[in-house]
């Protein structure tokens, strides 16, 4: 089994590491004697994936396949293939040997 498949196909960029989150969706207000409401909503996963090291082609090809506008079907760690939507994404360009490189390659997404 894959240890990250995206639309039902491997990723050839193996991640460093994949966390795990929840996101909680409330609505919270004070009352006018300073108590707290909060209406608990719902809970959606959230992941978190990162790539310590990249090429330039490896983040081109990263990038292609999570900035689609589109619901992503993950399967990780061969969990059940979730729906997904990219919440962010963000990395470090630098230099190494004359080379551009990037670092911390960070994906964030959401739960559908």
């Amino acid at each position: 089994m894959a240890f990250l498949k995206i639309n039902n196909s491997d990723i050839n960029v193996v991640p460093s590491s994949i966390k795990e989150g929840l996101d909680i969706l409330k609505n919270s207000e004070r009352a006018l004697d300073g108590t707290l409401c909060v209406d608990y909503i719902n809970k959606k996963k959230t992941l978190s994936i990162v790539w310590d090291n990249l090429s330039l082609n490896q983040l081109d090809e990263v990038l292609e396949i999570f900035s689609l506008n589109e619901k992503l079907s993950i399967e990780y760690y061969e969990k059940r293939p979730l729906s997904f939507f990219v919440d962010d994404i963000a990395y470090t360009p630098y230099y190494l040997g004359g080379v551009l490189r990037y670092k911390d390659v960070e994906i964030k997404l959401t739960e559908v």
